[in-house]
């Protein structure tokens, strides 16, 4: 206990702070190299980013950008100044003309990301043929932009990808920025796409605010931004591929000194979908609704893992909330596996001490000597710990991609304390029947057992 409460201090008064790496130490550098070779200067940047919104803005009416977005969302967003919504013309030129009309050089359009070469060498429109919606900073500074395609456009790529950003600028980083800014407040949001955010905005009245990266994974960059949040909502699709990323989400917020909750929304439905079929109210009463974002993962360890296994991963899940929360976890899990809570507050203690990070991906047993299984039989021993129960599955599904089929084994055999147990688990996952709950989870090989296990 000594030992939690010396790491309890020391992450309570080093959480959010990040010495920076010789990665990012590099990466502002070449930024500010950029910016000295820049033929024009920030704010001018901004300012022609500002003339290409009033461009797009003044081409929404009428549209068909207009009209989508009306059956999208249930409402004429024309104006509205939290979404700022445009519409990018069909034409090649259309806003190299304008702007070239204002003053603007080719050059300056360029390293704004508004315009680009092609490959005839002639100067054509970043965005053509699209809604188009402004990605601001806190200071209401228009950064870049990103387009969602004509929904009537082929889909075989001629038309370009579904959602378009700008492309790097010196002002512009996709993966330093959300589209949709946190408002004084206001709950920020996480969602997957720009549709999603502006459905949470909308949804969620003065209260909640969307964000979505653009087209990455959350990143540290992103996640920095967030700092100082005492609350928010990841609400990810509800499928697979949400889930993964909002654990994902989870090991980026928490070393931000951030405990995110997870709104869940009904399968088969975002945030947009909920919206027009259903209203703003709903929206909000689902975000209203979120739990604890470690709760939802631990509660898929203890399902999924063996004893010893599970409660490893979730002390780890533990030691990245705040230290106020440790206790109350510990005792949930000493309840529900039936172990003493002791034994959960060592395996919280190992992790607790250590900088947060998210469980590493498992490797392959290179020897295999050391997976085989003892040939006596483990039994359990009264009064010490219990020897951790193989959950046998149908049929394991590759949900991680880091390795193939046939690298997945699992056991026939119940699950007993007489069964043999081996020393290195093989990976094991749910089965495919489970997936719309399952995280891209599979069990790495624990060699850290007890010596009598």
């Amino acid at each position: 206990e000594s030992e939690l409460a010396m790491a309890a201090l020391l992450r309570s008064a080093s959480v959010g702070v990040f010495e920076p790496t010789d990665a990012e130490i590099a990466r502002q550098m070449d930024r500010a190299d950029t910016w000295r070779t820049c033929p024009a200067t920030r704010e001018r940047i901004v300012h022609i980013n500002q003339l290409a919104q009033d461009f797009y803005a003044s081409r929404l009416p009428g549209s068909w950008a207009q009209t989508y977005l009306m059956e999208r969302f249930g409402a004429d967003l024309t104006g509205h100044p939290l979404v700022q919504p445009g519409h990018a013309p069909a034409g090649w030129t259309s806003l190299v003309h304008h702007l070239r009309r204002l003053g603007v050089s080719d050059t300056e359009m360029i390293a704004a990301g508004v315009a680009r070469a092609a490959c005839t060498g002639r100067l054509i429109d970043q965005f053509r043929d699209r809604v188009v919606f402004p990605i601001t900073n806190q200071h209401g500074e228009i950064l870049g932009f990103v387009g969602r395609r004509n929904p009537d456009a082929p889909d075989d790529g001629s038309a370009g990808p579904k959602y378009l950003n700008t492309g790097e600028t010196p002002l512009f980083h996709k993966g330093d920025q959300f589209y949709g800014t946190p408002r004084p407040s206001t709950i920020p949001v996480i969602v997957e796409g720009p549709m999603d955010a502006i459905a949470v905005t909308l949804g969620g009245g003065a209260r909640y605010t969307g964000l979505a990266p653009l087209g990455t994974s959350l990143t540290a960059q992103q996640a920095a931004l967030l700092h100082g949040q005492s609350d928010v909502v990841i609400a990810t699709d509800a499928d697979l591929a949400g889930h993964v990323a909002a654990e994902r989400d989870y090991w980026q917020l928490t070393p931000r000194g951030i405990d995110p909750r997870r709104a869940v929304f009904p399968e088969g439905t975002d945030p947009a979908d909920l919206l027009t079929r259903h209203g703003p109210s709903q929206v909000a009463a689902t975000l209203d609704t979120a739990e604890p974002m470690a709760h939802t993962m631990i509660d898929e360890r203890l399902a999924i893992l063996t004893e010893w296994e599970a409660i490893d991963q979730a002390a780890q899940i533990i030691a990245a909330r705040p230290p106020n929360s440790w206790d109350a976890d510990s005792q949930q899990i000493s309840e529900r596996l039936s172990v003493p809570f002791s034994t959960v507050r060592e395996a919280l203690a190992r992790h607790a001490g250590t900088p947060i990070r998210a469980p590493q991906p498992p490797k392959p047993c290179s020897t295999p000597p050391a997976c085989v299984a003892d040939s006596k039989p483990q039994t359990a021993t009264t009064g010490g710990p219990k020897l951790p129960t193989m959950r046998t599955h149908d049929s394991p599904a590759n949900l991680t991609g880091q390795r193939s089929p046939e690298q997945f084994s699992r056991s026939t055999k119940p699950a007993t304390t007489q069964r043999k147990q081996s020393r290195c688990s093989p990976a094991r996952t749910r089965p495919a029947r489970d997936q719309q709950r399952t995280y891209a989870l599979v069990l790495s090989p624990t060699c850290t057992w007890p010596n009598n296990a």
